[in-house]
């Protein structure tokens, strides 16, 4: 007679087979959700950055058309907050000039842009357009070469306290030149 042994997992292969196949599957959700969170991370990080580009080349672009000579700059900065900038310059109108001012209001994060027939009125949320509401500081100075500094730091939500992967902060520094215009 043949002995036949019916083939077979017993049950000790079975419970091997499924632990292995957890573990399998409990480290490719581990790295899916560590991706996602990376992802998450990054977006924010990038948006932030964004915000703050913006802001800097919306701020160049005005500085550059300011209207100024040797004697009258064409330019304000009343306190660290607040830039204004004279973009029109007109002498035979009674002297109408157009400005356009930037104004930070530090205890709400929000940084107005407006433009003005003074460069002394204050920009409001019913005068102004919002850049950001993400605004930490934002700090102009007058540098000795006859350009404007300009140092800004954003963050994701700006009442939070700062966290790489939560909450980025981001900051940028640059230096704008103005241009020297000559009516004879």
């Amino acid at each position: 007679m043949v002995n036949q042994r019916l083939k077979a997992f017993s049950l000790v292969e079975l419970v091997m087979a499924i632990t292995l196949l957890g573990l399998i599957l409990l480290a490719a959700s581990s790295s899916d959700i560590g991706s996602r969170r990376f992802f998450s991370s990054s977006q924010r990080a990038a948006k932030v950055l964004d915000d703050a580009n913006f802001i800097i080349e919306h701020m160049h672009k005005n500085i550059i058309q300011a209207k100024g000579n040797k004697i009258d700059k064409g330019y304000s900065v009343p306190d660290a907050h607040t830039l204004a900038l004279r973009v029109k310059w007109s002498l035979l109108d009674g002297g109408r000039d157009s400005w356009v001012k930037y104004q930070l209001n530090p205890k709400q994060h929000i940084l107005y842009f407006c433009t003005l027939n003074s460069s002394a009125t204050p920009c409001n949320e019913h005068t102004a357009e919002i850049l950001s509401k993400k605004v930490i500081s934002l700090n102009f100075d007058k540098s000795n070469t006859g350009s404007i500094d300009i140092d800004i730091t954003l963050r994701y939500n700006p009442n939070g306290a700062v966290d790489v992967t939560y909450n980025p902060e981001v900051s940028l520094s640059t230096s704008a030149a103005l241009l020297q215009h000559s009516f004879n």
